[in-house]
Order: structure tokens, then C-alpha cells, then sequence
């Protein structure tokens, strides 16, 4: 079910205006004083074939919408959404005009099983329709991506993730639950990684800058415990960047 707001963001694509989007050359921080935030995109895998919800999967969503409301994030939440739903909605999203948009902000939670966005899918496609040749009203602006996903239930040790190149384009930033593919989650408090993002915005969201902030949030990730405590097993979580200047979500 998605939640959106056609009236204020439109469908379609509009030519943008040049001063609204590129900082000055030499700036040290992204414009944040435009109009709008930007559109905030969670994509919430909450259940799967054959199988009960996705535990925690809902608590990660709610709390990770309440942070980005509280940055003064436009958030549209999608629960359920297939592999081609999610590519769908991204194209539309980037087709609209952003000129009046701080950045764009693009989450996808999902547990990663067959038919769903996993560390086997060609994720590019979140991202790449945000390029500035694809959307020009974003040039120049912060493009933020958080990927919750794996393809199973428990640590594992020494198994790679397959990153993806951002060469294409600057001001991206990737962040990734882990590196291994694999993720700890409690049935309570949801996944290991959102839980510790949302603890680091509701705390430091507008007194730290992002890429400051991400790293509190890759220290807490690694320095969770696995229960038993001593299974020797450790998430670790990645942040992919081309920013090229310091994001920080101060008030509007």
C-alpha cells in the first residue's frame, strides 16, 4: 500500500530551474534551505511467499518513518512491493520535477528472498534513475539510499556482499546493513541496522552531519552482540559515498 500526495509533488516531468539546484562551486555544505526536504521512499517487505510477516519488519518501517518525518522528510511508505513495483515507482519518482527538493532519500527493508530485492539483484536500478542525466533537477543535490537486506535469518562470517560502482555520478551516498549478506534481527526492535540508524537520527539527526553521523551508526552496528554472545559472529555495515560536500539536516 503506498501513501503519496500527488498534489504536492506531481507526475510529471518539468524542466528545472538551474539556480535552484547547484550549490555555489566552492561551497562546503549541500543547499538544505530550498522549499522542501524532498520525497523520503521506504519500500517495507512485510511478508513473503509461504511465510508468516518478516519479524520486526514493521516496527523498522515505523520508526525509520518517524525519523524522516521528524527531518521534514515527505514520506510515502510501500509495503510489499515486487521486484518490478519498486523499479515502477522509482522511474516515476525521478521523472517528477525536484527543483523546489533539498535531496531525495530512497530505503529499501526487505529480507531478500526470492522475488524480492536481494544481494543478488541489480540494484542499480534504485539508484541510477537519479542520475543527473536521468534527473536533472536533482544535479547537484544530495541522492541517499539505505539497503535493509539479506538472504537469511542468521550471522555468517567471511562471506562477501557484491558492492556496486558509483562511478556514474557524484552526491550519492549507499548505505548497507552489512557486508555479509546476512543480518540479526529481533522480533521486537526490528533489524540491527534501521535500529541503530533511527537511534542516531532521533539523537543526532539535526546536531551531526550525515556522513558523522553514519559512522556512529556503523560503530553501533558492529558493536552489537549476537546472542549467544559467544557464536564469534558480527554484522558489519558498509556506506558507499560521492558526496562532495558535508549534509546536515538542520531545521527548516
Amino acid at each position: 500500500m503506498a501513501q503519496s500526495d500527488d498534489s504536492i509533488w506531481g507526475t510529471s516531468k518539468a524542466e528545472p530551474s538551474v539556480e535552484k539546484m547547484v550549490p555555489a562551486r566552492r561551497a562546503s555544505e549541500y543547499n538544505m534551505k530550498h522549499k522542501n526536504r524532498g520525497q523520503a521512499l521506504i519500500f517495507n517487505q512485510m511478508h513473503y511467499d509461504d511465510e508468516t510477516a518478516c519479524a520486526g519488519a514493521e516496527v523498522d518501517s515505523n520508526n525509520l518513518e518517524r525519523e524522516l518525518k521528524r527531518l521534514d522528510f515527505h514520506v510515502s511508505v510501500y509495503e510489499d512491493y515486487r521486484y518490478e513495483q519498486i523499479q515502477q515507482t522509482i522511474n516515476e519518482v525521478a521523472a517528477q520535477d525536484h527543483s523546489d527538493s533539498d535531496c531525495i532519500l530512497v530505503a529499501v527493508l526487505s529480507h531478500g528472498e526470492q522475488g524480492h530485492i536481494s544481494a543478488e539483484d541489480p540494484v542499480e536500478y534504485i539508484w541510477n534513475p537519479f542520475t543527473s542525466d536521468n534527473c536533472p533537477s536533482l544535479a547537484g543535490k544530495p541522492k541517499l539510499f539505505f539497503i535493509q537486506t539479506s538472504q537469511g535469518t542468521r550471522l555468517m562470517e567471511g562471506t562477501a556482499l557484491k558492492f556496486y560502482s558509483l562511478e556514474s555520478d557524484v552526491d550519492f551516498l549507499i548505505a548497507y546493513s552489512t557486508i555479509s549478506g546476512f543480518f540479526w534481527r529481533n522480533t521486537k526492535k526490528g533489524s540491527v541496522f534501521i535500529q541503530s540508524l533511527c537511534a542516531e537520527l532521533e539523537e543526532n539527526g539535526k546536531l551531526l552531519d550525515l556522513l558523522t553521523l553514519l559512522t556512529f551508526v556503523c560503530q553501533r552496528v558492529t558493536n552489537f552482540e549476537s546472542h549467544p554472545p559467544d557464536n564469534g559472529m558480527q554484522q558489519i555495515s558498509c556506506i558507499a559515498t560521492t558526496l562532495t560536500r558535508i549534509l546536515r539536516f538542520e531545521d527548516k
